[in-house]
């Protein structure tokens, strides 16, 4: 068997990052690994060279598949501006390792595979409506009920009904009626946006409201999308995906690609709340990557690309590595020491500005008036995102190792905004990244 070695060097990292106005969940759900970001951006993003941008691959290595297909491996640099906050990724600031492939996704509003708690005022844990994949799925064969286009853009469509979140909110929102109809059936008016990126083919796809998924992609290529696999994930206070996840193309020659399904081939983030030091009861693994794992040609030959173990299943009794001690700051726990590798932790300052309302009259009729008196401040929310890293990919008779080392940078202090507005330091000495 014929063997090559990549050498790569591993970046760990604690990040900090600043967001004006409210913080959501669903901008935490949107954070991705450095090397996610930019492996995506490569070849969905057009290079603006009329203005000078560079467009800079580096080829390390191509092994020709009988098929007429090749493996191929390389550098690519991202020169497409700064970005405040981003971090180096596993080949450096800006550079990603284009080996295999990956499927990402936007999370708009709830992810498609998030089952909510919709009869629940409160919601579990903030949970209230179903995710949009999670919703269609009610259905079943009832196809024929599901919304059309021309419903979601009527608000007096009967497919279609207000609620409240919280009992105390000024404001209600639109949710779809799922089946059968009635409260405990609602699911979100908006899906996801999956990116994708693997053998010299990149694009999106979405899911549409009678259940298709819409794919775009760059020419000549037609491709089929199955998410029969994509497990619909309950809400449980684990630190790990619920179920198995996986997505399966299909290009237009036949040949097959599957992405994720065991938790060491996926990346997901987790929510930890305003309290990184024993608030554990809003814990909510988000999948937000898959990662190729296999690709299937039409003569029968295969190439499987094989990460590395993370030792952290998302089929047993849950996984608790993003819980701490009461009263301790956020570390991996002692029997997740060999894993800390893939676990990136997030500290996201949010500067805020709270509005003042008013109930007054006019005209005879109650009115709800947002005043200009505001009061501001930080407030800190945190987040953990376990990453996934390719071990090898085996073709035949040939195998490709991936060999990572440390960057040892230490995480020495950092100043943390309180909501006072008073910063309260954090420190870590000789805590490697």
């Amino acid at each position: 068997m014929k063997k090559y070695i990549i050498p790569v060097l591993l970046l760990g990292s604690i990040c900090i990052s600043a967001q004006n106005n409210t913080l959501k969940e669903g901008f935490i759900n949107n954070i991705k690994s450095p090397q996610i970001t930019d492996f995506i951006r490569y070849g969905n993003i057009p290079i603006k060279k009329n203005v000078g941008e560079l467009d800079l691959n580096i080829p390390l290595l191509s092994i020709p598949t009988q098929d007429g297909n090749t493996i191929d491996i390389s550098l690519a640099y991202n020169a497409s501006g700064f970005i405040p906050s981003k971090k180096s990724g596993l080949v450096g600031f800006n550079w990603s390792l284009m080996a295999g492939g990956v499927i990402t996704r936007e999370v708009r509003g709830e992810a498609d595979d998030q089952l909510g708690s919709p009869q629940t005022l409160n919601g579990i844990n903030g949970r209230h409506e179903h995710g949009y994949l999670a919703g269609i799925r009610q259905f079943g064969s009832n196809v024929n009920l599901l919304p059309t286009d021309n419903d979601l853009n009527n608000f007096a469509s009967p497919k279609m009904t207000p609620a409240l979140d919280n009992q105390d909110d000024d404001f209600y929102e639109f949710r779809l009626k799922g089946y059968p109809d009635d409260n405990t059936t609602r699911y979100e008016t908006t899906p996801d946006m999956f990116s994708f990126n693997f053998n010299g083919i990149s694009g999106k796809f979405f899911i549409a409201p009678n259940g298709n998924v819409e794919v775009t992609t760059s020419e000549p290529h037609k491709l089929s999308v199955d998410l029969s696999g994509v497990s619909s994930q309950p809400y449980v206070n684990y630190c790990t995906p619920r179920y198995e996840s996986e997505i399966k193309i299909t290009d237009e020659l036949g040949n097959k690609y599957y992405f994720g399904k065991q938790g060491k081939n996926i990346e997901y983030s987790v929510f930890l709340g305003t309290d990184a030091n024993g608030d554990n009861s809003s814990n909510l693994p988000v999948i937000n990557s898959w990662y190729l794992y296999k690709m299937e040609f039409t003569n029968g030959e295969t190439v499987n690309y094989n990460y590395q173990e993370d030792n952290l299943p998302i089929n047993g009794s849950g996984s608790s590595f993003c819980h701490v001690q009461p009263l301790q700051f956020w570390k991996p726990l002692t029997q997740y020491a060999e894993t800390k590798k893939l676990l990136d932790f997030n500290v996201h300052v949010n500067e805020y500005g709270k509005g003042v309302s008013t109930d007054q009259q006019a005209w005879g009729m109650e009115y709800t008036h947002m005043t200009a008196e505001y009061s501001s401040g930080y407030s800190n929310v945190y987040s953990i995102i376990k990453k996934t890293l390719l071990s090898n990919i085996v073709y035949k008779g040939t195998k490709i190792n991936f060999v990572y080392s440390d960057q040892n940078n230490l995480y020495k202090n950092v100043d943390i905004f309180g909501s006072s507005g008073s910063a309260t330091p954090m420190t870590k000495p000789n805590q490697k990244n």
